[in-house]
C-alpha cells in the first residue's frame, strides 16, 4: 500500500490564512477606532486629533 502524507506546509496553510485574516482583522478595527478621534493631513503634515471625544471615550492622550 502506498502511504500519502501532506506536507506540512500544506496542512499549517489553512491556519496560516486564518491568522492573516484575523491580523487584518483586527487592525482594521483598531484603525477605525482611531480614525473616530484623529485626521492626518499629510499635505500640511498636521494631525488633528479630537481630545474631548478621545478622553470622554476613556483614553488618555500622551504626548512625548
Amino acid at each position: 500500500p502506498q502511504h500519502i502524507c501532506e506536507d506540512k506546509t500544506e496542512r499549517n496553510a489553512p491556519k496560516a490564512e486564518a491568522m492573516e485574516k484575523l491580523v487584518k482583522e483586527l487592525i482594521g478595527d483598531r484603525l477605525l477606532e482611531l480614525s473616530r478621534y484623529v485626521v492626518m493631513d499629510t499635505i500640511n503634515k498636521t494631525m488633528i486629533i479630537d481630545k474631548t471625544a478621545l478622553t470622554d471615550a476613556g483614553y488618555t492622550l500622551v504626548t512625548h
